[in-house]
């Protein structure tokens, strides 16, 4: 894995100006708002469930701890993303059953 971090010797840039975090924070909103709104769309076109999960981290700092803390921490989300999308598709399947029941 290769990991990306600072030259030794060199200058540590400066903090950006408080305004860029906060166009940062806007411009992040904005594109996942649109990609939510993509997927919504299509599930609603093709009547097909599209399932999407982003994890990041938060306080994140290059050191074998957090390494190792992320990777297993991703390790667990993953799977409860997992299950979610498992458990949705069997509530849908039996949704479609009872529809086709007439029972809902």
């Amino acid at each position: 894995m290769r990991r990306y971090s600072q030259r030794p010797g060199a200058t540590p840039p400066s903090s950006p100006p408080a305004s860029w975090s906060t166009a940062a924070s806007t411009a992040t909103s904005f594109v996942a708002d649109t990609v939510i709104k993509a997927l919504m769309d299509v599930q609603l076109r093709t009547e097909v469930p599209i399932f999407s999960a982003v994890l990041t981290p938060q306080q994140f700092h290059e050191s074998a701890a957090h390494f190792e803390f992320f990777r297993k921490h991703f390790a667990v989300k993953g799977i409860e993303v997992a299950e979610a999308c498992a458990n949705t598709l069997l509530s849908l399947e039996r949704l479609r059953g009872q529809v086709a029941a007439g029972i809902v």
